[in-house]
C-alpha cells in the first residue's frame, strides 16, 4: 500500500512537493529465497522523499547484529537491503533493538 502526498508549497522545503509513504507486508514465497513482494516494488525509485515501513519477514545483520543467521535467511534478505542501500535509504530504528515481541513462549523478539 502506498500513499502519495502532494502540495504545491512543499513539505520540507519548497522544492519537495511530493512525499510518499509505503507500507508493506511480505512473507516467504513459493520458491527458495523469495518473498511475496519483491524488493523493487517495496523500494521503488521515486522523485521525492519516501518513508517505507512494514514487516518484510527478512532478517539481516544490519538490522539485528546480535542474531545468528542461516544461509537461506541471509540469501533472502540481501536483495532487500541491497536495494534500499542503492536508493540511499536509512534504517531508522536502532540496530539490534527489538521492535517485535512474540506473544508465544516459543517465539523470540526480532527487529
Amino acid at each position: 500500500m502506498a500513499l502519495d502526498l502532494f502540495t504545491p508549497d512543499g513539505f520540507f522545503n519548497p522544492s519537495m512537493t511530493r512525499f510518499t509513504i509505503i507500507n508493506s507486508y511480505s512473507t516467504k514465497g513459493c520458491l527458495n529465497n523469495t518473498q511475496t513482494v519483491p524488493p523493487d516494488l517495496i523500494f521503488p525509485s521515486l522523485p521525492g522523499p519516501t518513508f517505507m515501513l512494514g514487516d518484510l519477514n527478512t532478517h539481516h545483520p544490519t538490522a539485528d547484529p546480535l542474531r545468528s543467521f542461516k544461509d537461506h535467511g541471509l540469501a533472502t534478505s540481501v536483495s532487500y537491503f541491497d536495494r534500499a542501500t542503492e536508493l540511499g535509504s536509512s534504517l531508522l530504528n536502532t540496530h539490534g533493538v527489538y521492535t517485535r515481541f512474540s506473544m508465544s513462549l516459543m517465539g523470540r523478539p526480532s527487529v
